[in-house]
């Protein structure tokens, strides 16, 4: 055979393996679309009744927003899909999706976290993709400039107390100044890590200040101007959320 075709031939392989891999890649994120839930939610914070999703404290209630939801089952505070206490959001993937606060103008050390137990833990030196759709929420007064992916070998890595152990992560990728956070529409973001190895849960939400200690100490000298609803937040809404292994390729000296 011509070392030509040889050439051929193997360059349809490596191609071939790729869309494989792409294609069948175990996403490793457990109810990743947040379809799947223990009872419909009936109130803002209620994370707990999406199957393996949590947060990291009790002071982080993120909300459940599910088309199950029946319109003023306990609080009359609406958590449903596509119309709910946030805006009014079409899911990008089935019929449900999360929404947290990555910053509160009235409680600087305040924010909200998402958790899931991933499938397996990860492998180490192993390279990662990361994406999930995510939408400013209708009620926002303010937008961040950031968002961040946390991972942890324990539940509960970063716990909701302020202000070090809230604000300091390791093991962690940051999505800073992309457009889909200035956005009311889904846009999907994406970003890679690097395992250091039995990694077992990731944690969404904000892993730094928004401001210095100092700075906040002086805003609050000074008396905070009223927001037009009761949280003064940076809110979005979180959906279809992937973890997939990047294929690695390993080249044949003999077909340099």
């Amino acid at each position: 055979m011509a070392k030509n075709c040889k050439r051929k031939i193997f360059y349809w392989i490596i191609t071939l393996s790729l869309f494989s891999g792409n294609v069948f890649a175990q996403n490793l994120v457990s109810n990743p679309s947040f379809e799947e839930h223990s009872s419909c939610p009936e109130r803002n914070g209620d994370i707990k009744k999406c199957i393996s999703w949590s947060t990291t404290a009790p002071s982080s209630t993120p909300d459940y927003f599910h088309k199950c939801y029946k319109s003023g089952t306990i609080t009359g505070v609406e958590v449903g899909v596509p119309y709910n206490s946030e805006g009014t959001r079409i899911p990008a993937a089935g019929e449900a999706y999360v929404g947290l606060a990555l910053f509160f103008k009235k409680s600087y050390f305040s924010r909200e976290y998402i958790q899931n137990k991933l499938l397996s833990p990860l492998e180490k030196g192993a390279k990662y993709k990361i994406s999930f759709y995510i939408s400013l929420s209708d009620s926002s007064e303010f937008v961040s400039d950031h968002i961040g992916i946390c991972f942890s070998i324990m539940p509960n890595g970063i716990m909701a107390s302020a202000p070090e152990a809230l604000l300091t992560a390791r093991h962690m990728v940051t999505i800073k100044n992309n457009p889909a956070l200035r956005s009311m529409s889904w846009t999907k973001v994406e970003a890679e890590y690097t395992a250091t190895g039995g990694e077992e849960y990731i944690i969404i939400g904000s892993f730094r200040s928004n401001m210095t200690y100092k700075e906040y100490k002086r805003k609050m000298r000074k008396p905070l101007q009223p927001c037009r609803n009761h949280e003064c937040a940076a809110y979005y809404f979180i959906d279809d959320v992937s973890l997939l292994e990047v294929p690695v390729i390993k080249e044949n000296p003999r077909y340099k």
